[in-house]
């Protein structure tokens, strides 16, 4: 690295000096005391009425829950256990200490959190790790799913809920878990994450739009940001991504608990051990979420990049899914700059695309 691109310490810490002196009267530090209980709180969002909005977390994430594919590179699902886990902090991230990494993220801290409680929640019951919160108290407590695995009955407190940011209409956008549905004894799970808005769930691909039935029953979505569009419509979009097709379920080595490829074929696969680790292929969408109905359909924005033979159909090539996701989304009035010769709003989406071949970012 060149010398000019290390700043000092003593130069850093003279401009935070300096700024907090010049600055210290525009704004005021204030202790919020969320209304749930946790171990840990993170503040993650801030709305425009100045009303913080966060999560929780009780041990460790295992498998980090705002990312599609595990860590942002296992778009094969093959980090399963322990030694999954270790294998990728050697390869990946490098530590001296990853046998101490993956038994905190495996087993979890403070008798909670961890990969392993979420492996073995079908049999043992899950308690929720990540909870969702204003100041006004908890988020999506009981998140809507029109599925419930073996007919059960949601498990209170055992959904994870993380936040990503507040709309500019001043609701909540974030990632929920379903809960665990008991059935007589077994605890099934609908789907690992589905974004919301305020209080409305965003779906996958759904059957009337060519998408497999397991697609629709326990696909996953994420939401990251939204848009007013046209400025000033008051017409409210949601962008992230969404299951479009489901993994390729052929591979013995994204078994755990049983065979995935049990799971394609069944109308009630939530109730399976061996498909409480289902994946999917997923694209970049959009929601309209105008009407602010419990749950709404998507339409994806963009193709895959680079697929070739029927990838494109199937959304995997070889053991590998295709990946998307949108992770931003500006408007943009040109009519402020007086230079611009493009239409009188402009509308960028920000897209992370994982596929076989790699990663790339568009816009």
């Amino acid at each position: 690295m060149k010398r000019s691109n290390i700043f000092k310490l003593s130069t850093v810490a003279t401009l935070v000096t300096v700024s907090l002196g010049a600055n210290a009267s525009l704004y005021n530090v204030e202790m919020v005391s969320p209304s749930v209980t946790a171990n840990e709180f993170y503040g993650s969002a801030i709305s425009e009425a100045g009303v913080l909005a966060g999560d929780t977390r009780d041990g460790t994430d295992g498998l980090p829950f705002r990312e599609e594919a595990p860590f942002g590179i296992d778009n094969n699902f093959y980090y399963l256990d322990w030694d999954d886990l270790e294998s990728y902090c050697y390869r990946e991230r490098g530590y001296n200490s990853c046998e101490n990494w993956a038994s905190r993220e495996w087993n979890g801290i403070n008798n909670a959190g961890g990969l392993q409680r979420e492996r073995e929640a079908f049999t043992q019951g899950y308690t929720s790790n990540a909870r969702g919160f204003t100041e006004a108290g908890a988020l999506m407590t009981t998140p809507a799913s029109d599925y419930a695995p073996g007919g059960g009955s949601l498990e209170a407190d055992s959904n994870n809920v993380t936040v990503n940011k507040y709309s500019a209409s001043g609701q909540v956008i974030g990632n929920t878990s379903s809960g665990y549905y008991n059935s007589n004894g077994n605890y099934g799970l609908a789907y690992r994450e589905r974004g919301f808005i305020g209080d409305t769930i965003l779906l996958p691909r759904q059957i009337s739009q060519g998408a497999d039935q397991i697609v629709e029953l326990m696909g996953r979505t994420m939401a990251f940001d939204s848009f007013e569009y046209p400025l000033g419509s008051g017409n409210t979009y949601v962008v992230g991504s969404a299951a479009v097709n489901p993994f390729r379920y052929s591979d013995g080595d994204k078994n755990y608990r049983g065979s995935v490829s049990n799971c394609f074929s069944s109308d009630d696969p939530g109730a399976l051990q061996e498909c409480q680790n289902f994946a999917f292929s997923t694209k970049g969408y959009v929601w309209d979420v105008t009407a602010g109905d419990v749950s709404v359909a998507g339409e994806s924005i963009a193709l895959w990049p680079n697929t070739k033979d029927n990838d494109a159909d199937t959304g995997w090539r070889d053991d590998t899914s295709y990946m998307a996701s949108v992770r931003g989304a500006v408007v943009r009035d040109v009519t402020l700059d007086l230079m611009e010769r493009r239409p009188p709003t402009m509308l960028n989406l920000y897209l992370l695309v994982t596929t076989p071949l790699g990663m790339t970012t568009t816009c």
